[in-house]
This record gives structure tokens, C-alpha cells and sequence, in this order.
């Protein structure tokens, strides 16, 4: 991990030698995912910077996780608005106040997230978040209800995969790459 205070860049140890793929912060508060997935290793991590070292708040080295022992399997991206982080997990999505220390978590079947795997979430407020998915398969909530959108999937094409994205008032913009090789944006419209 490397920080720029708008002077110098400087080195910071994770205290991890798991991937890290995500990182998110409001200038308060940083966070950061990451998850191996190599020849049956599964661990996942999520940490936050506190005091400038970074800490474990999240492990797992189940993919699928086991809510029942406070394991929340894979974490793959995470976004931070207000006083929440928001993290991607394959049980849900993680909703982490760093204030209070609440967790509540929105089960993968409530949020749309069974079936496919999502690496990027971005989050304009509490009632506009908007995860991305392998294959095309995108996420929104409008703070009352969760839509799954397929408009963009290819179901069935291996090597597919949107990365990560951005809303900006009504445009969405995702990333991502056809079988590790290819670039791929996309553009949706707000309607």
C-alpha cells in the first residue's frame, strides 16, 4: 500500500501477504479487500487503517464463508460513504460504521448477490449503491428495493469480467477485461 499526502509517497506495510485488489477511504477512515484464489487457497481480508497501522477487521479463509461462526467468506471490494464502509462479501454486503462499530450485514439472497460473484461496489449514498459482476451482472439499490441487471451479461461466457466501476449523476461506468487479455468499458444511462 502507498499513500501520497500531496507531497511525497510513502510505503505502508499491510501486515498481510494476501492480494489486495480494493481500497476506499473519505479522509477519515481507510479500508482495504483483498482475497487470494489460487490452487485451493481461499483467504480473504479486509483492513482498516487505524493510527496508521493497518489491522485485520475482517478474515476468512473459506470462500463461502459460515455466518454462524462470524465468517463472512470472500471479501472483494469495499466502498466508503459517510461514516459506512461498504464491503462485498459472498455471504453479502457488509455495512461496517466505523463509528459506532455496528455491522449489519445484507444477506446475499436479499441483495441479489447469489449465483455470480461481484468484485466492485460503489456507493453514492445509503439508498444508491451500485455493485458490479462477473459476466456483466450488476447490482442497484434505491434504498428500498434490490434490482438484478442482466442487460449487459453474457450467462455462459467464460472470461468475462467487470472489474469495477463508477456512477457520476446518471452516467455508470464499469471496467473490465475479456479473459485477462482484452480492456472492456461499458457506459450505462440513468433512466
Amino acid at each position: 500500500i502507498v499513500h501520497y499526502d500531496g507531497e511525497s509517497f510513502e510505503r505502508m506495510e499491510s501486515g498481510t501477504d494476501i492480494g489486495l485488489k480494493r481500497i476506499s477511504g473519505n479522509g477519515y477512515q481507510v479500508f482495504v479487500t483483498g482475497y487470494d484464489n489460487y490452487q485451493g487457497h481461499h483467504n480473504s481480508i479486509t483492513l482498516i487503517l487505524e493510527d496508521g497501522d493497518w489491522t485485520t477487521l475482517f478474515f476468512s479463509s473459506d470462500y463461502l464463508g459460515d455466518i454462524e461462526n462470524v465468517d463472512y467468506g470472500r471479501m472483494t471490494a469495499v466502498d466508503v460513504c459517510g461514516d459506512t464502509a461498504y464491503i462485498v462479501s459472498k455471504t453479502g454486503l457488509l455495512k461496517y460504521n466505523y463509528k459506532t462499530r455496528e455491522l449489519i450485514l445484507v444477506p446475499a439472497s436479499t441483495a441479489k448477490m447469489l449465483y455470480h460473484d461481484y468484485e466492485g461496489i460503489t456507493v453514492q449514498s445509503s439508498n444508491d449503491i451500485f455493485i458490479f459482476g462477473i459476466a456483466g451482472y450488476t447490482i442497484h439499490y434505491n434504498g428500498v428495493s434490490w434490482f438484478l441487471d442482466d442487460t449487459i451479461a453474457f450467462p455462459g461466457v467464460q472470461g468475462i469480467y467487470f472489474n469495477n466501476g463508477i456512477l457520476k449523476e446518471y452516467n455508470a461506468f464499469m471496467v473490465g477485461a475479456i479473459n485477462w487479455e482484452g480492456a472492456m468499458i461499458a457506459k450505462g444511462i440513468r433512466q
